[in-house]
């Protein structure tokens, strides 16, 4: 497929207006859209990319469910984002204490150079390890913020929290996240 092939896909209000109507294919375009972001925010959030996948498909089927609800006061991506979250979140309260594996979450990018694949799901299995010592509201703002792009105000919107308190969550969480990232044996220059 080449990129003339790529299907156009709607814009965000003509994809609410279509996933209001039950049309199915808007629904297919939301998927291609957000899926590959809800998934990676779940695992980066749950670090478990098996519980991932389930807390991706039970993200879309709230998204389907409560479309209705949303107002359009943020963009679609910063409701799913939020919608995501909350999920995660329950997700964790259920399993409390128990251990979370720690295992490579999403697919590596295709290379030629395995040792530099291998180099890099070292790294990220030593990020995904390392941000589970972050305490839980920074590993939000962190995730939201630096590995899934929203802005400070779109990860303030998601959390639902002031900007000025996710921007501090944010600086606070990086500090942790180096310590952290140092105990597992990632050093400075390797980031």
């Amino acid at each position: 497929m080449s990129a003339w092939d790529k299907p156009v896909l709607p814009s965000e209000r003509e994809l609410v207006r279509k996933l209001r109507d039950g049309e199915s294919d808007a629904f297919s375009d939301f998927i291609r859209l957000y899926g590959p972001r809800v998934y990676d925010l779940q695992c980066w959030l749950c670090g478990d990319p098996t519980a991932a996948e389930d807390l991706t498909q039970e993200t879309f089927v709230a998204v389907w469910r409560d479309i209705g609800k949303f107002r359009g006061k943020s963009r679609l991506s910063t409701w799913v984002h939020r919608v995501a979250r909350n999920i995660a979140m329950r997700h964790l309260k259920r399993r409390r204490g128990q251990n979370v594996p720690l295992e490579d979450a999403g697919e590596l990018e295709t290379s030629a150079d395995t040792e530099t694949q291998a180099q890099r799901a070292v790294l990220q299995g030593q990020l995904r390890e390392a941000l589970q010592h972050v305490p839980l509201a920074q590993r939000e703002a962190i995730v939201l913020h630096c590995l899934q792009g929203l802005s400070h105000r779109e990860t303030a919107n998601a959390l639902e929290r002031p900007l000025g308190t996710v921007k501090w969550q944010i600086a606070q969480g990086l500090h942790a996240l180096r310590k952290a990232l140092l105990r597992v044996g990632v050093l400075q220059d390797e980031v």
